[in-house]
């Protein structure tokens, strides 16, 4: 049974799994980018992330979204991120204007 994607994420904290996960102290101003992952597995999700649940043209940056599935994924926690993705799609279709 997964739980709701906030509820899950409650104890993450970005600059310190950032830390954990690249061993990059953060210093001021925060854009983590997929390179500073030196794990393969984690570096390669975190792309497969941007580019099929978050959709953007842009993967290198890894957004708070994306972080907080990897912190997930790492730590073992079912979840269902499907708001989080709904939420981005809706950004995009402002982003861009009306369809037609």
């Amino acid at each position: 049974m997964s739980t709701a994607f906030e509820k899950a994420c409650c104890g993450f904290n970005r600059y310190d799994f950032w830390d954990l996960i690249s061993d990059q102290f953060v210093h001021g101003k925060f854009a983590p980018r997929c390179n500073g992952i030196p794990n393969t597995t984690l570096r390669l999700m975190q792309k497969w992330l941007a580019v099929n649940l978050f959709p953007r043209d842009d993967v290198w940056y890894v957004r708070n979204n994306e972080l907080m599935i990897l912190y997930t994924m790492v730590n073992k926690i079912r979840i269902s991120p499907g708001k989080a993705m709904v939420k981005q799609w809706l950004s995009n279709l402002r982003m861009t204007g009306p369809i037609f």
